[in-house]
């Protein structure tokens, strides 16, 4: 039944092999006739605008080579031109096509138009190659080209006067229905002609300006839409089949080039398809013939043949099933034959055979893939062991086992590699690490996590780096406010040395001050004895007065300079204890950091701690000076204001002792009233002096403090030196 089967589709593709190239071929050999025809047409197209180029080339030629032309256009004048050509323009046109004639100026300016005399001057620069072409190289240029009256051909031709170049001459030819009509007539074919607009060319004709059917040979509407018309002016041939008045036609659409190269127009050339309906329903008729006989040939032929392999093939189906089953011990009958059924039969024992020695191959091949099962299932276990021990070690703390990459199979070996890889990635990031953890413990700050780490371990090398730059950044800091307090508790001593200097001279000028009041003590006593020498005790008295003004105002000096620099001590200790603040800052940033840094940030802790201690002690010193040089300032104070008051009652006494000299007989009455002054004066001094003793122990006391703290912050400069922030330079 299949070969039935078979016989029959042989016949159906007999018959589609005879009738089908023939039936199909009708219409493609249709399609190849019209587009040779519209080939032809397009030839025709090309050679038509050619003679109008050359015929347009001859005219301008000739109108150029007239010396007048020349002439006429050097001197500007038209009227010659108009007055000599324009009667004959309408001949020309009607005789040879021509639709314009123009004179142009260099490069493109228009110097007279024969087809429209009113229009003239204007430049055609933008548009009009051909002109400017000509002009520029003073040769003739021609070519499809859009200007003012519209696209047409245009011949320019250079005019010369007396050998100098002055213009050009241009003679348009038709491009319109004329033409189209003579070449449809010339082809016996029809054609359509589309202009596409111009932005540029300012037209005298506004349907120049827009899409359109210029020119057309048949009746009917605009056979092309505007999607084939917008695919032809991208440059694009379309071709297609149209029903033009109840005609079958096949039509090509080709985009118009300009001088240019522009697309400015699609010509639409067609041809009709009548002339070939009829051969082509010929081959299709004896395409159908040819394809029964060869149906019916195939077809008996088949049954004979049928017959006769039908029992052959019997037989050797029923072995194939045998072989298939499994019996490849039996001999395949009908190999020894030289025709078909013989090459089956040897094609079926080289099979049998083939499959025998599948059987065997297939047997050792399972026993082979068994070892190799087996070998692979070792080393992956030994692959397992090692890099359980490789981990284990790393968990252990120790990242220098690797595993021993040295099996038979590359994939094995490139696990084992991966896992070597990421120990020596870890060891060498923790090494890093270590590096500079040791260094910041021995206080070298210069050191630094380098080498190309990624993911974790460069945001570790990050963070690292970080800390030993923000630790750096401190050292400086703590050293540069270390030196800054340095110099301040310098300059505290010197003005603390300088304090107790003054106070030391104040309490001999009050020595000297105490032995003048005892003095006038006695002098006063010797008045009271004697009147008689009341007028030298009183000189004694008043040159006495004197030099007590003057000590007390220079004590009263002194005083005021021991205020001064009390002042400045205040000023002193007040930047200490900013320095000393700024300092304890300091260091609890330091000991942030130092924690953040853990273990290895230990050693940095200690000496944070002790730098803020030293901060503490260097404000509470600062405390104890500006208490005591408040208290200073209030005895100065004190002192000032006795003093003051001396010098007010030497002044009185002075005056006192100026009457006296007039009145020496009141002396003795007097001197009662000098001895209660003069022991309220000696009783003054007294107090005084006890004050001056009092601020020249406070001073001493202050220059003690300073020294304290001198020691302190030397001490302190001694630990911050410890750190290094790089070979051979010490933090600062």
């Amino acid at each position: 039944m299949k070969i039935l089967a078979a016989i029959l589709a042989a016949a159906v593709a007999a018959a589609l092999a005879v009738g089908a190239p023939l039936y199909l071929g009708a219409e493609r050999l249709v399609s190849q006739a019209a587009e040779s025809e519209l080939d032809a047409y397009s030839g025709k197209l090309e050679d038509a605008l050619r003679a109008e180029v050359d015929r347009g080339l001859a005219l301008a030629a000739q109108t150029a080579a007239q010396p007048w032309i020349g002439a006429a256009m050097r001197d500007g004048d038209r009227a010659v031109i108009a007055r000599e050509m324009g009667p004959g323009f309408p001949e020309m046109k009607a005789e040879h096509g021509v639709v314009q004639v123009q004179f142009h100026l260099p490069p493109a300016t228009s110097f007279l138009r024969l087809h429209s005399l009113e229009e003239f001057g204007d430049d055609l620069s933008s548009f009009r190659a051909t002109v400017v072409t000509a002009n520029r190289e003073k040769r003739a240029v021609s070519g499809l080209e859009r200007g003012r009256g519209g696209l047409g051909v245009r011949a320019v031709v250079p005019v010369e006067a007396e050998g100098v170049h002055v213009g050009t001459v241009e003679f348009g030819m038709s491009f319109g229905a004329p033409f189209f009509e003579n070449l449809a007539r010339a082809a016996t074919a029809e054609a359509e002609f589309y202009l596409f607009p111009a932005d540029n060319v300012a037209t005298f004709d506004a349907s120049d300006a827009e899409q359109s059917r210029m020119a057309s040979t048949i009746s009917a509407p605009p056979l092309l839409d505007a999607t084939t018309l917008a695919r032809v002016r991208s440059g694009e041939t379309v071709a297609g089949r149209f029903d033009v008045g109840g005609r079958a036609m096949m039509g090509r659409v080709e985009p118009i080039r300009d001088y240019a190269g522009n697309v400015s127009g699609a010509a639409h050339l067609l041809t009709s398809l009548e002339g070939f309906a009829a051969t082509s329903a010929e081959v299709r008729r004896a395409a159908l013939i040819g394809a029964g006989l060869a149906f019916a040939a195939a077809l008996a032929m088949g049954l004979m043949f049928s017959h006769w392999i039908g029992t052959r093939l019997a037989a050797l189906g029923a072995r194939m099933g045998g072989v298939a089953a499994g019996d490849l011990d039996a001999p395949i009958e009908g190999a020894d034959r030289s025709d078909e059924i013989g090459g089956m039969a040897k094609a079926l024992e080289v099979f049998r055979a083939n499959a025998a020695e599948v059987a065997a191959l297939k047997f050792e091949q399972e026993r082979m893939e068994e070892g190799a099962r087996a070998a692979r299932a070792q080393m992956l276990r030994q692959l397992g062991q090692q890099i359980g021990a490789v981990v284990e070690a790393a968990a252990a703390g120790d990242l220098s086992r690797r595993v021993a990459c040295d099996f038979d199979e590359p994939d094995l070996n490139a696990l084992g590699g991966a896992v070597n890889a990421l120990a020596d990635t870890v060891a060498g990031a923790i090494g890093a690490v270590r590096t500079v953890l040791s260094a910041l413990a021995s206080g070298d700050l210069s050191q630094r996590m380098n080498g190309t780490h990624r993911g974790e371990f460069a945001a570790l090398q990050t963070d690292v780096n970080a800390t030993a730059e923000a630790l750096t950044t401190l050292l400086g800091g703590i050293s540069g406010a270390v030196a800054a307090l340095t110099g301040t508790a310098d300059a505290m001593a010197r003005e603390a040395h300088d304090l107790a200097d003054r106070a030391s001279s104040q309490a001999a000028s009050l020595e000297q001050t105490s032995a003048t009041m005892e003095q006038m003590s006695a002098t006063v006593s010797s008045n009271a004895q004697s009147a008689e020498q009341a007028s030298g005790g009183a000189r004694s008295v008043a040159q006495a007065s004197d030099r007590s003004r003057s000590a007390i105002e220079g004590a009263v000096a002194q005083m005021r300079d021991i205020a001064q620099s009390a002042e400045r001590i205040a000023s002193i200790t007040d930047a200490i204890e900013s320095i000393a603040m700024q300092t304890n800052l300091l260091a609890l940033n330091a000991a942030v950091e130092a924690a953040r840094a853990g273990e290895a940030g230990k050693g940095f802790a200690v000496v944070a701690s002790e730098v803020r201690a030293l901060a503490r002690r260097a404000s509470e010193a600062a405390a104890e000076i500006n208490t005591l040089t408040g208290e200073s300032r209030d005895n100065v104070a004190k002192g000032v204001a006795s003093v003051e008051g001396a010098r007010t009652t030497l002044t009185e006494m002075a005056d006192q002792i100026g009457d006296l000299e007039r009145l020496i007989g009141e002396i003795s009455s007097a001197s009662r009233e000098q001895a209660l002054g003069v022991g309220e004066i000696s009783s003054t001094i007294s107090g005084l002096d006890q004050m001056t003793q009092e601020n020249a122990r406070i001073a001493d006391q202050t220059e003690g403090v300073v020294k304290a703290l001198q020691q302190e912050v030397a001490r302190l400069q001694a630990l911050s030196a410890n750190f290094s922030a790089s070979r051979g330079r010490k933090a600062a």
